[in-house]
């Protein structure tokens, strides 16, 4: 990671050895077959010339030991090959672990690749998320399209069965909360408890979204919600390794609630200097990074130490790699550097990536990257060590 070093008024970046990559977010299509009115992504949708399973190969090579693969669109499962993709990074990059959500639309492809994935891949262990975002005809109205509730609801019914014969099948649905469901989120919790789920999970909306009244989310009930899931997968998930997943949720939650309050209280944000790179007399020695789609610099007063660009990255479709989902920050593209990874890891703009971060305490509401930042920031360990104990007693206490 690179080092702020301060000499005679000046402030210079002296690399260091790049941090592992331990979380990788993969985007392995823009295609979809629905138009869903919450999605960050909407404007990038439509055909491309995604990585083919030669360069997914020479990647993976690349790469070394990852520790979790996610996989996303888009919606995955119109890639034909999507197991064979899983099943090289499963081999040769040791990812044990892996999540992919699905708008629960491609039945027959799903079920194709778990078939495939329990013959070729017995030992992995894969979450199966299928996204309810609310119930009936208002689900099929965010998703655009008559009918996708029932079927979201039959791929889950069809997750359930499989599951029975390949027991490493987690199976989970994702709700986003906006400013639309809020008021249903009971009928919503259930309804999907009652259908048996592994885990329950709800994701806030975020990014820039066509339909800007689903940011006014009342956020109360979106607190309550989090806390019905606790109750639900409790219930479903034992062992210290469930108790650690809940707490790490805990604390991300405290944090989304402390940055939202930030953004509320319309403090000035803070500004970043570009390290390293030439600029002319007239430029400003300070920047400050677009605002508007979903993330803040918050400087000290950041509750997590964000680990995109350490422990934590995102590949586009077409070979981007990216910092992170919610900031425009491009690290390179891998077919410009021969699938070399360690080239965009540790290249120049990686690393001002990195110290932009430590400098501005750059901060958004995106969940998956504050439980990952929190897994695998070490200065994180004792909050979710205070967290992992009072979720055992919890636990303990509800028998």
């Amino acid at each position: 990671m690179p080092v702020l070093h301060i000499c005679a008024g000046r402030a210079r970046l002296i690399s260091m050895p790049a941090p592992p990559l331990r979380y990788l977010i993969y985007f392995v299509t823009s295609r979809c077959n629905l138009r869903c009115a919450h999605c960050f992504y909407l404007d990038e949708l439509g055909p491309s010339n995604e990585l083919s399973l030669p360069e997914i190969e020479r990647l993976c090579r690349s790469l070394g030991s990852l520790s979790f693969l996610r996989l996303t669109g888009g919606e995955p499962f119109l890639r034909r090959d999507l197991d064979e993709v899983m099943r090289l990074f499963h081999t040769l990059a040791g990812t044990r672990r892996m999540g992919v959500i699905t708008n629960g639309t491609k039945r027959e492809n799903v079920r194709r690749v778990l078939e495939s994935l329990k013959v070729h891949a017995p030992k992995l262990l894969l979450d199966v998320g299928v996204s309810i975002d609310d119930l009936g005809a208002e689900h099929d109205s965010i998703r655009g399209r008559k009918g996708v509730y029932d079927e979201a609801v039959g791929q889950i019914e069809d997750l359930l069965r499989f599951q029975r014969d390949w027991p490493n099948l987690e199976v989970s649905t994702v709700v986003t909360a906006s400013g639309k469901n809020t008021p249903r989120l009971r009928e919503i919790y259930d309804f999907l408890h009652g259908l048996g789920v592994n885990r329950i999970s709800c994701n806030l909306v975020r990014g820039y979204v066509a339909d800007q009244a689903l940011t006014n989310v009342d956020l109360e009930a979106y607190q309550e919600f989090l806390s019905w899931t606790d109750e639900h997968n409790r219930a479903n998930h034992h062992g210290l390794g469930a108790i650690v997943r809940r707490a790490k949720n805990h604390v991300g939650r405290e944090a989304v609630k402390r940055i939202l309050e930030a953004r509320e209280s319309g403090r000035p944000l803070a500004k970043f200097r570009p390290f390293g790179r030439k600029s002319a007399a007239s430029e400003p020695c300070a920047k400050t990074l677009p605002e508007g789609d979903g993330h803040y610099l918050l400087g000290a007063d950041a509750p997590i130490h964000c680990q995109a660009g350490r422990a934590i990255a995102v590949l586009q479709p077409e070979g981007d790699v990216n910092l992170c989902e919610v900031l425009d920050w491009p690290l390179g593209n891998l077919r410009e550097v021969d699938f070399n990874w360690s080239a965009i890891w540790e290249g120049e703009r990686a690393e001002e990536a990195r110290a932009m971060i430590d400098q501005t305490g750059c901060s958004c509401t995106h969940e998956c990257f504050l439980t990952a930042s929190i897994l695998f920031g070490k200065e994180h360990y004792p909050r979710l060590a205070r967290e992992v104990a009072r979720e055992s007693v919890a636990t303990v206490l509800r028998g």
